[in-house]
């Protein structure tokens, strides 16, 4: 699914410090100062901390509780330093290495949030919150077995820790150890019946073991006990919508924005959100690029939807899509993302508008085919491959990693085929397969080495050629078929109505549903999905024998 299955705990950055005496100075200002940090009168303290500091520069408690103050601003950059100086000054407290880790841990720096966590249980060996945060750490870099023994720790230390098993749960459900995790995450809600985050965790397992129903009451409890939980809503709304539930999905779908890590991306703009209820005849509207690039090439259907109501169309995307659309017709107006936008009365974010046109399963538009290849490119690739009677297949093995987005590596990792393994299932197929691959480390993998992974001289990599998506479609075009994991390339090849085979992991996106080899999104598409969680082999064996079965029937 699309979110992180586990997120550290939050840990109160004020606790232990309720005894904390300044180092010099006056007890009184210090205490003010504390009292108001704790009631949340944040500028007021920062205030007088500065002024401690001014007064004596050595205090370190005034800087590290100014750190403090920092990551309540969400400035970790600024934390991070604060305590610093805090720890130059008192190397010995563990409090001031375990808030740096915390700092590090929001600027991503793991590895330097492993070694201050590290550093405060040597100072404070009996504090379990240490080994909890140490262990997020190290799942945050797929250290999940060490991340589990941190946990273990923290639960010898503190047997009603509700939090150590649930983030233990987490990493056991992240090994796909699926039903220890549920243990822990039941021991956890024992200890707190309310605990949000553990039922979200727990469901999110659940999910991933196809126990929709299951998934679903626990999202609901979750919200019962937090009813602004965004991350409860929106795992929720992925649940309803890869069980087909488009009308109770999409609208929560929309929760995404209140979600931290997703609402850290958000984008402000000038004008109103459109989501269907006003009219836009004669009027102008920004639909834009939200989040993948295979999102905005499955919802961008909705653009001829949008003018047919009489709107003027700006279309916002990522310079890679702009030669694949700029012949839409019906875009009025295409910008690449970055660039000045020009006025507009509304905005909607392209993957808002299944709500704004209330999608259902049986109402989902152009399913046939909605895009198409820049003509003279085709006819390029058309001379380039002259008269062959040989089955063409195009090939994606592997799937790219957001840079900003590092929390679904896992997810990426399970998606992907080793190409030794995708190449070694089809040496039996009589065909000629074309490497559609862009991006590394999967174009690296096959440089100047596509005869050890193809030794029968029947694989072409033209991943040099392929500047942009109207060069892969216009490739496509020339394809009988494009056999693809879940990514952009397989999006591209559907919207083409090219036949597309989607290998498909098991814990699948919400967009191809359970239980069924085709699409309601794009009728061009088979899916073969992992009947066991990261088996590949049997996925590969029905593709090979379902390829030899095409092969045949071509001649």
């Amino acid at each position: 699914m699309e979110f992180d299955l586990g997120i550290p705990q939050p840990i109160d950055l004020l606790d232990g410090q309720s005894q904390v005496k300044p180092t010099t100075g006056s007890d009184t200002e210090f205490q003010l100062a504390l009292s108001l940090h704790r009631q949340g009168k944040l500028e007021f303290a920062k205030e007088i901390y500065a002024n401690i500091l001014d007064q004596d520069p050595q205090q370190a408690q005034a800087w590290h509780l100014s750190g403090v103050l920092a990551l309540q601003c969400n400035d970790p950059q600024l934390a991070a330093k604060l305590f610093a100086t805090a720890i130059s000054l008192e190397p010995q407290n563990a409090a001031m290495h375990f808030n740096q880790g915390l700092a590090y841990e929001r600027l991503q720096l793991p590895q330097d949030a492993i070694s201050s966590y590290t550093k405060a249980i040597d100072l404070q060996p009996n504090d379990h919150k240490s080994y909890i945060n140490k262990g997020s750490a190290l799942k945050s870099i797929g250290k999940l077995h060490e991340a589990i023994s941190e946990y273990e720790q923290a639960i010898e230390l503190n047997p009603a820790s509700a939090e150590a098993y649930s983030n233990r749960g987490n990493a056991l459900a992240s090994l796909r150890k699926w039903q220890e995790a549920l243990e822990s995450f039941n021991k956890a809600i024992a200890l707190k019946s309310d605990y949000v985050q553990a039922y979200i965790n727990r469901a999110n397992t659940l999910l991933d073991m196809h126990r929709l129903n299951e998934a679903i009451a626990d999202y609901e409890i979750a919200i019962s006990y937090d009813k602004n939980n965004a991350l409860a809503h929106w795992n929720l709304a992925h649940t309803l919508l890869l069980k087909g539930d488009y009308a109770k999905g999409w609208p929560l779908y929309e929760w995404r924005w209140a979600y931290a890590d997703r609402a850290k991306y958000r984008r402000q703009f000038k004008a109103p959100h459109w989501q269907g209820k006003e009219s836009i005849a004669g009027k102008k509207i920004l639909l834009h690029h939200e989040q993948g690039l295979g999102d905005t090439i499955q919802f961008v259907r909705y653009v001829k939807l949008v003018k047919n109501l009489g709107a003027k169309v700006i279309l916002e995307v990522p310079q890679s899509l702009i030669g694949l659309l700029k012949n839409t017709e019906y875009v009025d107006q295409l910008i690449p993302t970055g660039d000045d936008l020009p006025d507009y009365d509304y905005h909607c974010p392209i993957i808002s508008l299944p709500l704004a046109f209330n999608t259902e399963i049986h109402s989902i538009p152009f399913a046939d085919r909605y895009l198409r290849a820049d003509e003279i490119k085709t006819e390029y690739w058309k001379r380039r491959f002259g008269l062959s009677d040989r089955l063409k297949v195009g090939v994606i093995w592997s799937g790219g990693l957001p840079p900003n987005q590092p929390e679904l590596r896992a997810r990426n990792e399970r998606r992907n085929i080793p190409l030794t393994m995708l190449a070694k299932g089809l040496n039996t197929v009589n065909a000629d397969f074309y490497s559609l691959q862009k991006g590394d480390p999967a174009e690296s993998e096959i440089y100047k080495r596509e005869n050890q992974y193809w030794p029968h001289d029947n694989f072409v990599n033209f991943a040099n050629e392929l500047n942009d998506f109207s060069d892969t479609a216009a490739l496509i075009e020339n394809m009988d078929i494009v056999v693809s994991v879940d990514t952009s390339t397989a999006h591209l090849a559907a919207a083409l109505g090219k036949p597309t085979w989607i290998l498909n992991r098991y814990d699948t996106c919400w967009r191809w549903m359970l239980d069924r080899e085709d699409s309601p999104w794009y009728h061009s598409v088979k899916l073969f999905r992992q009947e066991e969680d990261g088996q590949w082999d049997s996925v590969i064996w029905k593709l090979a024998k379902e390829l030899v079965k095409l092969e045949k029937h071509e001649k």
